[in-house]
């Protein structure tokens, strides 16, 4: 078997720079006369994969073949190339997250910051629920989870392949193939069932590096060898068709397909074949191999490495949808702070000797995110850097009820207060979790309890899937909550709230609520691209059976949805600049968030004639959660004096849910 060379190719290079290029235009959302441009450009992280893979597995067979290779050696040089400018990235974004964010905001951050730390942030991002946990959009350190699976592949990839090396050298080839096709295999199946962690974790991800590594088995002197006019233009042919599956994926394919999954072999199969059989003099290869180029992929790991933070911070100091002339102005700054990182950060460490301080300083940057990450998460977020108002905006449930989309189905309820004598009970999603102490602040909790069945995209509806998040497990959890609550608690009172046009006619852009054309987020029996007939008649069949059910042994109060504000109320309201002149977060009550009670009702239209449908088919009560919440004309997103009754756009903070503290009182009957 023969191993590729390990001399320098600048066309690699060229890869790397396509593949951050797309990242970059894919995070920033960048769109064309309304056409996103590179709406695949999340396959960059996928062509970045495939050349580690290929990069790594040289360097380990060649060694191995020489019998010089070193575990010590090996994983020395790896942190070189990738700890030290990631933890001055790190240093940096904590500094702009200590002044920046929001408590709420500031202690998600700190304990990705911790998962980072220790290379393991995809599963951090795993476990977060991919509804309730900040759109991703607004995680500064969302991109690190790539760094770890790259790193986590590092660990065990050179102990596989000495053991193989070892113990059966002449099927090396075709037991990485069997390991990698095992891995696209699971990659498949994971991404239509569980696509989080398909996404995510190592084993759905392995392939991509492994077929990368494959390609060193090749002789690439012997493939450019032959004579044959024929087989010299089907050589030349192949770059070409190599890079047009690799631009198609990039262009035509967007983030709704399963990826990781079969689909995703047509931009890695197109990055095998450019590696393969590009060459000196072919089109492919000298595109590739301009200085320009090349010179973005030699620093296409710190350009990765500042793209996020900087989109991240822009959105939450600005607004969420980046212009051109600020996406030239961002990508102005990211090139500084990459061209800084990259010269005294980068480079230095990437020699062959390392000097003792240098050591030192990552030390230190280690120590210093460590404990900052541990202090904040200590501190709660650190609320005293803010203003009374904009830190009440920042405050949930504090009784951390709601369970994750993706927890066993079995997982047991919470209970609030006296656990043997139960005076009510709530049932539902997020917007359910929200409004929990609204109802407990009313109890006696040292004589009373109440229970909260609440779980993240999981509405009190049977047979109920959602098309992009993982709660398959839902009707199964429900089946289980009515069974406990007819055996357990009969006569209790239950309170059942949902964001149910969420579901119906999808959530995908938050400044735009009303109905519209929007595509359904909900299926049953079959996924639909639009709003039809069908639809909304097996949701109401679903709704209206699971309320009749649990209403034969139980009052029942179903709420009308809790009006969705477009926007982030704490973030369009809050003053993020004023950390220069004094406390951070100052409230403006001049930047009221409000939306016309029309348009509440329009988006909630087809769910509030359900509830009343099901009331009179029931013989259940509905709490007009919008005689609280607005007034004639409009629906409120704060109080005059600058108070925000939201902790997002769409969920109530503990201030605002105190609102339907009386609504409660009234309708309960509670002691």
């Amino acid at each position: 078997m023969v191993v590729f060379s390990l001399n320098y190719r600048r066309e690699l290079d060229g890869l790397r720079a396509l593949a951050v290029i797309a990242v970059i235009f894919y995070h920033a959302n960048v769109n064309l006369a309304g056409i996103q441009i590179f709406k695949g450009g999340y396959f960059g992280v996928d062509i970045f994969f495939v050349l580690s893979g290929y990069l790594i597995t040289s360097i380990i067979r060649k060694q191995m073949d020489n019998g010089g290779f070193s575990f010590t050696d090996f994983y020395w040089r790896r942190f070189k190339r990738i700890v030290p400018a990631l933890f001055f990235m790190l240093i940096v974004s904590s500094i702009l997250a200590y002044y920046f964010l929001l408590p709420n905001e500031l202690l998600s951050y700190a304990k990705s910051l911790k998962s980072t730390l220790y290379f393991g942030s995809n599963y951090h991002f795993l476990n977060e629920d991919s509804y309730t946990a900040e759109s991703s959009i607004f995680k500064p350190l969302l991109h690190t989870w790539s760094l770890a699976v790259e790193w986590q592949f590092y660990i065990v990839y050179p102990v596989i392949v000495w053991f193989i090396y070892r113990f059966f050298k002449n099927y090396t080839f075709s037991i990485l193939l069997a390991l990698g096709l095992l891995s696209l295999q699971f990659s498949q199946v994971s991404a239509e069932y569980y696509p989080d962690i398909a996404f995510y974790l190592l084993p759905s991800r392995a392939w991509e590096l492994i077929f990368g590594g494959l390609i060193t088995f090749f002789n690439r002197e012997l493939l450019f060898k032959s004579n044959s006019t024929n087989l010299n233009y089907l050589m030349k042919a192949m770059p070409l068709i190599g890079m047009y599956m690799v631009m198609y994926s990039m262009f035509f394919i967007d983030n709704t397909v399963p990826h990781p999954s079969f689909i995703t072999l047509i931009p890695i199969i197109g990055t095998i074949i450019v590696i393969l059989f590009s060459k000196e003099g072919e089109l492919v290869n000298d595109i590739l191999s301009l200085k320009p180029i090349v010179f973005i992929g030699v620093i296409s790991y710190s350009l990765y490495l500042w793209h996020q933070p900087f989109f991240v911070f822009f959105r939450l100091l600005k607004h969420n949808h980046i212009r051109y002339e600020q996406f030239a102005g961002l990508c102005l700054l990211i090139i500084i702070m990459t061209l800084i990182s990259y010269k005294f950060i980068e480079a230095p460490f990437r020699r062959t000797v390392t000097k003792r301080k240098s050591v030192f300083v990552v030390l230190i940057m280690f120590v210093s995110c460590a404990l900052f990450s541990n202090y904040v998460v200590n501190k709660n977020g650190l609320p005293e850097r803010m203003d009374t108002a904009a830190n009440e905006a920042s405050n949930k449930n504090p009784y951390k009820c709601m369970l994750a989309a993706s927890a066993p189905y079995d997982s047991g309820p919470c209970v609030i207060g006296n656990k043997n004598n139960i005076a009510a009970i709530i049932v539902g999603d997020s917007h359910a979790d929200a409004i929990t102490t609204a109802i407990s602040s009313l109890l006696d909790l040292e004589n009373y309890g109440m229970i909260a069945f609440t779980r993240a995209s999981c509405p009190f509806i049977f047979n109920m899937k959602l098309k992009t998040i993982d709660v398959n497990n839902c009707s199964q959890s429900n089946e289980l909550i009515l069974k406990t609550i007819t055996d357990k608690y009969p006569n209790i009172p239950i309170v059942v709230t949902s964001r149910t046009a969420a579901y119906i006619y999808g959530q995908t852009n938050p400044e735009r609520i009303t109905n519209g054309d929007q595509t359904p987020a909900a299926y049953f029996t079959k996924k639909y691209d639009l709003v039809t007939s069908d639809l909304l008649q097996e949701f109401s069949s679903a709704f209206t059976s699971a309320i009749c059910k649990i209403s034969q042994k139980n009052p029942i109060f179903i709420t009308e949805p809790i009006p969705e504000m477009r926007v982030n109320v704490p973030k369009a309201m809050t003053n993020r600049y004023n950390f220069l002149f004094g406390t951070l977060g100052v409230v403006n009550s001049d930047n009221l968030v409000k939306i016309n009670k029309e348009d509440y009702f329009e988006r909630n239209n087809v769910f509030i004639d359900l509830m009343k449908n099901t009331s009179k088919s029931c013989n259940v009560d509905i709490l007009k959660v919008s005689d609280y919440l607005c007034d004639e004309h409009f629906c409120y997103g704060a109080s005059e004096e600058g108070r925000p009754y939201y902790y997002d756009g769409d969920h109530l903070s503990e201030f605002g849910n105190k609102l339907l503290s009386p609504m409660f009182k009234s309708k309960l009957n509670l002691p």
